[in-house]
């Protein structure tokens, strides 16, 4: 068996963090050791790596669930870490540098972020935390977990991610022209994850109904065409209109009025004719609808939030 000895070496460089850095004098064998990977606040493994949002997902490093403490471990020291696309090209990470760090103990596991031994990490900006309750159990008291955000969606279309961590003292001066962020892959660690909210839609389907007085009687929005119901006041407020829904029921109101959340389905818009003035035109999503000018039919698919807009010109 050969042993390689690594001999220790002291340098100084700017480093990505814009200040003069000492490398640190830690012998390092050829490559970081030890294993990084993903998990929710507490620690616990997600299934895939999948998670349903960016918050939900944290740094977490050296042994894993159940397994002994010095397992995997990685280095004592100051580390930072960013978050890109798969290929490593694309930064989506969003902050700065300086509160992207944490430190590892002797014992392998996360005990603090806002470090500074080697790293001009600061605490106002350092990332949120979660206890590690896996570690914990295994007589970890103090371990970590490090939530990864803020940052970009990934321009992946399977919406996949990774993070890098490396060492302060192996940070590199970034090069954008080759899209390098500092981290040397030798002296990295990196894990895959994916985001893909599966979550309930909060924006409902709405439609938006207005009214405008033609001025010059050209069927046509103009610049100088004023709003019924908004600076001009007729009836209740507004100019009168029924929306009648998928299933027949019809609905009363005025001018502007906002309809929803809607079902799918086709909904027959149409002005009440309220007043002396005379319809001219109507308008869907900004398009005449042709031979009409007092009713219209949207279609609406009921996906997460639909809008549409009718437009009634009058004179």
């Amino acid at each position: 068996m050969t042993i390689k000895k690594t001999g220790i070496k002291a340098a100084i460089f700017i480093s990505a963090f814009g200040i003069l850095t000492a490398l640190s004098a830690t012998a390092w064998a050829d490559g970081l050791s030890g294993a990084i990977f993903t998990t929710d606040n507490d620690g616990d493994i997600v299934n895939q790596n999948l998670y349903q949002q960016k918050t939900d997902v944290y740094l977490n490093g050296g042994p894993g669930p159940h397994a002994p403490l010095r397992a995997a471990k990685l280095p004592e020291g100051c580390y930072v870490f960013q978050v890109t696309d798969p290929s490593g090209k694309t930064l989506l990470s969003t902050d700065s540098i300086r509160c992207r760090t944490f430190h590892v103990n002797s014992a392998g596991y996360i005990d603090s972020v806002g470090c500074s031994c080697g790293c001009p990490g600061t605490t106002s900006c350092a990332h949120a935390t979660g206890i590690d309750t896996n570690d914990a159990a295994q007589g970890g008291a103090g371990a970590i977990t490090v939530q990864l955000y803020p940052f970009s969606d990934t321009p992946n279309p399977g919406g996949v991610y990774k993070v890098w961590i490396t060492p302060c003292s192996k940070l590199m001066p970034p090069d954008t022209s080759k899209n390098s962020f500092g981290f040397v892959p030798a002296w990295s660690k990196t894990d895959n994850f994916k985001v893909v909210c599966t979550c309930a839609c909060t924006d409902s389907s709405v439609i938006t109904v207005r009214a405008f007085y033609d001025s010059n009687n050209n069927g046509v929005l103009d610049a100088g065409d004023k709003e019924i119901g908004v600076k001009i006041l007729t009836n209740k407020g507004g100019r009168g209109i029924t929306i009648t829904d998928p299933m027949g029921v019809v609905n009363s109101g005025y001018t502007p009025s906002v309809q929803g959340p809607l079902a799918s389905g086709n909904y027959l818009v149409s002005d009440d004719g309220t007043g002396t003035w005379k319809d001219k035109a109507v308008y869907v999503d900004g398009n005449a609808v042709s031979g009409a000018t007092s009713s219209a039919v949207v279609q609406v698919t009921g996906s997460c939030g639909e809008t549409h807009e009718v437009t009634f010109l009058v004179h």
